[in-house]
């Protein structure tokens, strides 16, 4: 029978590649730290939402920690696994999102937005996101019809 500290002594972190969204590192890292994945996803969200720095910790953390089923890696071998799926996973994601010319359209006008805010001072930015969230909805809705 193991004791707790033979589990602790025993347990890697590793990306999962079962329970994954993106790159599995939010499951692997909660299987890790014993809570449930969808607590860490929101973190991370939050970050990237606060100050990007969300983005950069999950992509740096996907392409240093080794998947659930090469767990001893060397360190460069598992980053050249790691960028490969991450390639990977891109294309995926790029063919799932039928919306790509919508998704172009937003940051187009977001781009514009932010450059309008630089030559007219009485605009305030962060007044212009909700439009812009209504603008991305409503888009998405009648593209689907």
């Amino acid at each position: 029978m193991k004791t707790g500290t033979d589990m602790a002594e025993n347990r890697r972190l590793v990306r999962s590649t079962r329970d994954r969204v993106l790159g599995g590192v939010s499951a692997g890292l909660a299987r890790y730290l014993g809570v449930d994945p969808v607590l860490i996803r929101l973190g991370f969200v939050i970050l990237m939402l606060i100050n990007g720095l969300g983005l950069l910790i999950y992509t740096v953390m996907w392409l240093i920690i080794p998947p659930e089923d090469q767990p001893d890696l060397p360190g460069e071998e598992a980053i050249r696994v790691n960028f490969e799926d991450m390639r990977q996973s891109a294309g995926r994601l790029i063919e799932q999102v039928p919306a790509l010319p919508v998704l172009g359209v937003v940051l187009i006008s977001i781009g514009a937005l932010f450059l309008l805010a630089e030559f007219v001072p009485t605009i305030n930015i962060r007044m212009v996101w909700p439009a812009v969230l209504i603008l991305i909805g409503a888009l998405l809705l009648f593209r689907r019809r």
